[in-house]
């Protein structure tokens, strides 16, 4: 909802943000362990209808966690905490690239995997996208300041990712 206000009152926004002086900052829980660090450098677009553009994801891995959970052929669960930034905005970018890179996001029900889905259901009572806008840092639009935006994690995320099974990366 911030983002549309923000955008929405101040045009000239869409312009900062293509010059990355707008700096977003989410976290979310991914199926797999991910790299340590990474670029996802894959073009996306809307629906099939409409050309791709350029989308850029740069991520970090900040956790992971193993559960004792049988999914598909393997005997666990396996999880990653990723801090994202993004060098585009597009529509569901980050969904789309850890989709593509098949890291798709927990509570994803359109780019996602069902199988993992119903498993946090299940085992632990988490019925949406874990995935969350942490951060937002801009330049004030009359002043010449930057502003930076911090969210606490809802009750739900932040109980999840204090399971003692998440191993948090140095």
């Amino acid at each position: 909802m911030l983002n549309l206000y923000f955008f929405h009152n101040f045009p000239d926004e869409n312009r900062r943000n293509q010059n990355h002086q707008i700096k977003k900052e989410y976290l979310a829980v991914v199926r797999g362990y991910t790299e340590n660090y990474g670029i996802i450098d894959y073009p996306i677009s809307i629906d099939k209808s409409k050309p791709k553009q350029v989308a850029i994801t740069h991520f970090e891995r900040v956790a992971i966690a193993s559960f004792d959970i049988s999914c598909s052929k393997y005997a666990t669960s396996r999880y990653s905490l990723v801090r994202c930034y993004l060098e585009t905005g597009r529509y569901h970018q980050i969904r789309k690239h850890f989709a593509h890179i098949s890291h798709h996001l927990i509570g994803d029900t359109m780019h996602g995997k069902g199988e993992h889905n119903r498993i946090f259901r299940e085992k632990f009572g988490l019925t949406r996208l874990l995935l969350i806008a942490k951060s937002l840092e801009f330049c004030h639009y009359k002043k010449d300041e930057r502003l930076k935006i911090i969210t606490d994690l809802e009750d739900d995320f932040a109980k999840f990712i204090e399971l003692p099974e998440w191993k948090y990366c140095e």
